[in-house]
């Protein structure tokens, strides 16, 4: 299955304070590479498994149903190359 991705703005849902809103959902396992945000990034894990690596701190693992909020200019990038 190819990547699905939705993006909507936040004000657009009644959030102005939020930049966007993005779903992501794929069946291909990839790493996301070392990057940081200007915000906060909230990730919420529905289904299956991840892990998140933050420079020489302690890794993060998610499982479905477990969230992570991302403090603005943290650099961090997924932990697996698969």
């Amino acid at each position: 299955m190819k990547l699905q991705s939705v993006e909507i703005s936040g004000p657009q849902i009644g959030l102005p304070m939020v930049l966007h809103v993005s779903r992501v959902r794929s069946h291909t396992a990839n790493r996301i590479s070392w990057h940081s945000h200007e915000g906060y990034e909230l990730l919420f894990l529905l289904e299956g498994a991840t892990a998140y690596e933050f420079g020489n701190r302690e890794t993060v693992r998610l499982r479905g149903g477990h969230f992570l909020v991302i403090p603005p200019r943290t650099v961090h990038r997924g932990l697996h190359n698969v």
